[in-house]
């Protein structure tokens, strides 16, 4: 009971975010904006993280078979594909270089921010 009350929770603030980008916010999906608003509930400690933390949990454990209707597509189009196949590759490794970059200096200065604030 206690998981169905906080994907309740998650799905509320899904809700929200639905409304929010049919409405106000076109150019962010919903479920970008859900994080977001997410992200800020926890922060500000108006939502207390055990109230959706177990089914955080399970959603991340579950993760990868999220991943499976994916493959599934790309391996149904595969002869469509293989003609830009260097491009794609390209594409990807410099997309995941540029994520790695950017994930790692947004950390750095959380880090830097933290430190400056402990002191």
């Amino acid at each position: 009971m206690k998981k169905l009350n906080q994907l309740g929770i998650m799905f509320f603030i899904l809700w929200i975010a639905n409304i929010l980008s049919a409405n106000y916010i076109n150019i962010l999906p919903p479920t970008i904006i859900g994080m977001f608003i997410l992200f800020i509930l926890l922060k500000l400690k108006i939502l207390k993280l055990s109230s959706v933390e177990d089914i955080s949990n399970t959603l991340l454990e579950y993760l990868p078979f999220m991943f499976l209707p994916i493959g599934v597509g790309i391996i149904n189009v595969l002869d469509v594909l293989k003609n830009d196949f260097v491009t794609i590759i390209i594409t990807v490794c410099l997309t995941m270089i540029l994520v790695m970059i950017t994930t790692g200096k947004t950390i750095q200065f959380m880090i830097n921010m933290k430190k400056r604030k402990e002191e």
